[in-house]
């Protein structure tokens, strides 16, 4: 059975990304995993003493049973959520569940309403958005789960786009019959006449989708792209790390991460 795997800290950010994968799950049938990681915090009164690891275990425990019976209030059929905490750097535990599950999505929240919670991005998500392998959708808070009707590719036409990579978007949208868009993530003046025939392979190899391809005009193209996504009710922006390319500019860059923090469109990331 498919298993989406959520990481959560227990914010207000964590669970409208939790109610996200709850609508997920509900369409496909899948179990959903609440994961959280806790880490030794030291005492400041004295350096030397850290937090007792069972008491910091069992805090845990508690948290993400709370959170559940509050996610479940979202929740219009039965679904299996499971829960998973375990002490660790967060990168790596999250690497290590997701390779021995290997999930149908990773799904975490890509901001918060507070300062506090806008600091997830520049930790723990950004850490996931580096080093997870696995197919992660970020979800801003502020976005609420629409069913996958149009899905966009942010894509460059300088390399084709590998079977693989076809595979997982293909496996996504069969699952919810969408619409597929290709984004330009190119300056009009780097077209070529390889163009046609590399949209015609596209095309062929998502076989019955609907593939339509856009080209968006302006300097800034990772901003540009987004800025599509949102006008066009694009429902998931796809991001494909094929190369440094416009994921690269999104998360090295402040301006640019500021304007993915306050998007309204989930971003999928794929390896």
């Amino acid at each position: 059975m498919k298993t989406i795997i959520v990481a959560t800290d227990f914010s207000s950010n964590a669970l409208n990304a939790s109610i996200y994968a709850l609508k997920i799950a509900q369409i496909i049938k899948a179990n959903v995993l609440l994961f959280n990681v806790y880490e030794l915090m030291p005492n400041f009164e004295d350096p030397i003493i850290v937090m007792n690891i069972v008491d910091l275990k069992a805090i845990a425990e508690n948290d993400i049973e709370t959170f559940k019976n509050e996610l479940l209030k979202f929740s219009a059929t039965k679904l299996n959520i499971l829960t998973r905490v375990k002490l660790g750097v967060f990168a790596n535990e999250l690497n290590e569940i997701c390779d021995s599950i290997k999930p149908y999505l990773l799904i975490m929240g890509s901001q918060g309403k507070t300062a506090a919670e806008r600091i997830m991005f520049g930790g723990h998500t950004a850490d996931a958005l580096k080093n997870c392998t696995w197919p992660l959708i970020t979800v801003p808070y502020n976005a609420s789960f629409s069913a996958f009707k149009n899905i966009g590719i942010a894509y460059d036409f300088k390399k084709e786009i590998a079977e693989d990579f076809i595979a997982e978007i293909k496996l996504l949208s069969n699952d919810f019959n969408s619409n597929i868009h290709i984004i330009n993530a190119t300056k009009e003046e780097e077209f070529d006449g390889d163009f046609i025939l590399l949209s015609n392979k596209i095309s062929k190899m998502f076989e019955t989708h609907k593939v339509e391809f856009h080209f968006v005009e302006g300097e800034d193209i990772d901003k540009s792209i987004v800025g599509f996504a949102e006008k066009n009710n694009i429902d998931l922006l796809i991001v494909m790390r094929m190369h440094h390319s416009l994921w690269e500019k999104i998360i090295s860059r402040s301006h640019t991460k500021q304007m993915v923090l306050h998007s309204h469109v989930p971003v999928l990331l794929l390896r």
